[in-house]
């Protein structure tokens, strides 16, 4: 059974205009690490990767599901995600939320350009590792509101 999207990203898909065209992808597409509770939802809809991570976090986690969510994306042919990290609880020190940043842009550096939204809250998103992956050349960029990283990946 697929376990249900955390409430924020369940509020803004309902109330986003593209929540009519999402198509939910297969099983595959779902993760989800017992021991901690992290899970993972992608969905895609009009040129979009959208990502939903909730649970406790977890920095080897939560890097291996930004990886994969890359991973996805440029499967899939997409070019732009939109990761919803508002489920997501807890906190990392500043040393593992660079590690993250750095290991994604590591990640991605010989592959499709991406232009990832990162929407989140402290303490869990504070932009740390969005800079260290800025510092490598990957478009990503840290919003705490929905609209505008929306709008933002609009944007040519």
């Amino acid at each position: 059974m697929r376990p249900p999207l955390p409430p924020a990203a369940h509020s803004f898909l309902k109330s986003h205009a593209l929540a009519a065209r999402i198509k939910p992808m297969s099983k595959s597409q779902e993760s989800t690490d017992l021991s901690a509770n992290m899970v993972m939802k992608v969905e895609s809809g009009d040129g979009l990767l959208i990502a939903a991570v909730s649970g406790p976090v977890s920095a080897t986690r939560i890097s291996g599901l930004f990886k994969e969510i890359c991973d996805t994306a440029v499967a899939k042919g997409f070019h732009k995600i939109l990761i919803d990290c508002a489920g997501l609880n807890g906190d990392l020190s500043v040393r593992e939320k660079y590690a993250i940043g750095k290991e994604l842009a590591d990640h991605q550096s010989n592959r499709m350009s991406l232009k990832i939204a990162l929407v989140g809250e402290e303490p869990a998103m504070t932009g740390v590792g969005v800079a260290a992956a800025q510092n490598r050349g990957l478009d990503v960029e840290l919003f705490y509101d929905r609209q505008r990283a929306l709008a933002w990946l609009a944007r040519p």
